[in-house]
């Protein structure tokens, strides 16, 4: 069984759902520390060549916190604010008026709780990708938030008869196969292949929001930018 573990990701990346696409089961490894300045309540899209940021709001932000222990802003004026900086950025792109509707219904989704908010964006996404997974949420699953790193993820493969554990590219840096084949645990790592696509602008940007693509390629399109990837020992 391919599995795959990432935090709980606010309209992440085309990568993040090819690691999704690439498994069986995906684990939302939401009650580990939050990342100021990380990917969990913000991205990046953009308006003809200019990146923007979008973000979504949250209470109490800090580094002392875990991801499923942040809650969302109830004030809803963030949210209109949200929609009308995607709309205004996208409202020519070819695909706005099958993905616009979509991005409404999940940012207006009344989840407090910020961990509830992104794994249900994602969930959307994966459903209107023909994306159909196992998901996994970790705060939920197991009892075994004292272990840390590598030793976790080790027990959740193990918990989860996982003989293939797959991470993404910069998992390099903190992953060694002879760890996990002590454990009878095939590992590699995703590489994405050349994912361009015409944008409303003549210079590719690269790794904004799944937003971005969605706008720009019909459902057939986004199959075939789902699949360009390759997994290396």
């Amino acid at each position: 069984m391919k599995l795959a573990i990432m935090q709980p990701y606010f309209f992440p990346y085309l990568g993040y759902f090819q690691l999704i696409h690439s498994c069986d089961s995906f684990v939302f490894y939401d009650d580990v520390q939050y990342i100021k300045g990380g990917w969990v309540n913000r991205n990046r899209i953009q308006y003809r060549g200019e990146v923007r940021y979008i973000n979504a709001m949250i209470e109490g932000a800090s580094a002392n916190k875990r991801i499923n222990e942040l809650q969302v802003v109830e004030n809803i004026r963030w949210k209109d604010k949200l929609l009308k900086n995607i709309e205004s950025c996208y409202y020519r792109a070819p695909q706005f008026d099958q993905v616009f509707p979509l991005i409404s219904e999940i940012v207006n989704t009344p989840f407090r709780s910020l961990s509830e908010f992104n794994i249900n964006g994602l969930k959307k996404l994966c459903k209107h990708l023909s994306i159909d997974k196992e998901f996994i949420v970790s705060s939920a699953a197991w009892d075994n938030d004292h272990l840390k790193g590598l030793d976790r993820v080790l027990d959740i493969c193990k918990r989860l008869n996982c003989d293939f554990y797959i991470n993404a590219s910069n998992g390099r840096i903190l992953y060694k196969k002879e760890d996990f084949e002590r454990e009878h645990i095939r590992l590699a790592f995703i590489k994405m292949k050349d994912l361009t696509y015409n944008q409303s602008n003549t210079q590719f940007s690269d790794n904004l929001s799944i937003l971005d693509a969605m706008m720009y390629n019909d459902v057939t399109s986004m199959g075939h930018l789902l699949r360009s990837y390759t997994l290396e020992q």
